[in-house]
């Protein structure tokens, strides 16, 4: 059962980023997993959660059709995809519930990660309030992001 690979679960990337902002073009959901840690050892983690979804999606490339969405399971990279998982809230899509990182943490990894779209991301939750720039500082600071995120004030906002 994928209850016994999964410890946690949250939708990010452009997906998880249209809970809270306006909506944009994506080609995908990206979930990502949190997987038990006698599980993160396998070369595969990710092989029961496919085998359980077999017989309801149809495999395509990287992705799980489900619905008629491309879905992509990722197992969580880091610490910080990591708290965003166990940090995530329930939210309704489709008239189902899911969890979805909070945009502190969305907003986080696009700091991290740095592409243009990136930032652009990031410099959208700032100008419509969609995070908190206080709850921001949170995962910045734990997660060593303080030097990106000065530059990105100095260089995108402005602030010195």
């Amino acid at each position: 059962m994928v209850e016994s690979v999964i410890e946690s679960y949250a939708i990010g990337g452009g997906v998880g980023a249209q809970a809270y902002l306006t909506p944009m073009s994506t080609e995908d959901i990206d979930v990502f997993v949190a997987v038990k840690p006698e599980v993160a050892a396998t070369l595969q983690p990710l092989q029961e959660i496919y085998a359980s979804l077999a017989g309801r999606a149809k495999a395509d490339g990287l992705y799980l059709v489900i619905g008629g969405w491309p879905v992509r399971f990722l197992v969580v990279p880091d610490l910080l995809h990591l708290d965003a998982v166990r940090t995530a809230v329930t939210r309704e899509i489709g008239g189902e519930p899911a969890r979805f990182m909070r945009p502190e943490y969305l907003a986080a990894i696009a700091l991290k990660t740095g592409r243009p779209s990136d930032k652009a991301r990031l410099l959208e939750f700032l100008q419509t309030g969609a995070v908190d720039r206080p709850a921001l500082e949170e995962p910045v600071a734990r997660h060593d992001l303080a030097d990106r995120w000065s530059l990105f004030k100095r260089q995108i906002l402005g602030a010195q």
